[in-house]
């Protein structure tokens, strides 16, 4: 269970959260905002994790008005990072952690290769 505790040390939080909680973490907002991994309650329970001091990377290096995404369905032949894909694939930062972050990236060129996952790789680089 998560904590209820204010991140108060260098922590990294990362994983497929299976949550894509902006607008523009998913393909069509207005046609995701029913579907699981972009529901209302979902995203809001995953706003709470992060109001406990969390600093959603991705995100804050990627303009709002930009489309995000780190998954695309395998029903979905013709994929570029544009198309109808999902951010589930999260790294946050805590706050004291956050200022050291230099780097974020997201790699697309895996998922044209053969038999590839659905998930593409994110990278974050921190450094002093």
């Amino acid at each position: 269970e998560w904590s209820t505790a204010q991140v108060d040390h260098h922590a990294l939080l990362v994983g497929d959260f299976n949550i894509a909680p902006h607008e523009n973490d998913v393909w069509s907002h207005r046609q995701m905002i029913r579907v699981v991994s972009h529901t209302p309650i979902e995203v809001a329970a995953l706003a709470r994790w992060q109001g406990q001091g969390w600093v959603d990377v991705g995100r804050d290096a990627t303009d709002d008005s930009v489309k995000l995404h780190t998954w695309w369905s395998y029903r979905v032949r013709e994929w570029t990072p544009e198309s109808r894909g999902l951010r589930l694939d999260h790294l946050w930062a805590s706050p004291s952690l956050f200022p050291y972050v230099r780097t974020y990236k997201q790699w697309y060129e895996p998922r044209s290769w053969h038999e590839p996952s659905d998930h593409i790789p994110i990278m974050l680089e921190i450094a002093p």
